[in-house]
């Protein structure tokens, strides 16, 4: 993601539109001067976090983020449907993550040309 955007960073932290600690988020980038959150969801971490994960994409979009969940291996999608919400699959095991990044990219400039 750093070679398509350099602004890209790593373990960031927003705060939450309600109050109470912030998210950490995996990469938080700017793409058209819009944030872009890309949350890795890794098959072992997140099996049981469903409503953690639910929780934390809603409220990022309720604050103007574009929003991405890479949903590793089966790992299945959260129940939110929403314009500025991508959730997309990862297996490790045969993907490389450049092609990911770069298809991530072009949605959300997609996605703010609309």
């Amino acid at each position: 993601m750093k070679t398509l955007i350099p602004a890209t960073r790593q373990d960031a932290r927003i705060a939450r539109s309600g109050g109470g600690p912030a998210w950490r988020v995996d990469v938080l980038t700017v793409v058209a001067e819009r944030p872009l959150v890309v949350e890795y969801d890794g098959e072992y971490w997140h099996r049981d976090k469903a409503a953690l994960d639910l929780e934390k994409a809603a409220d990022l979009l309720t604050s103007g983020h574009l929003v991405v969940r890479v949903r590793e291996n089966d790992l299945p999608d959260l129940p939110i449907e929403h314009p500025h919400l991508l959730q997309t699959r990862h297996r490790p095991q045969f993907e490389t993550v450049s092609p990911l990044a770069a298809s991530i990219v072009n949605w959300a400039r997609s996605t703010l040309a609309r």
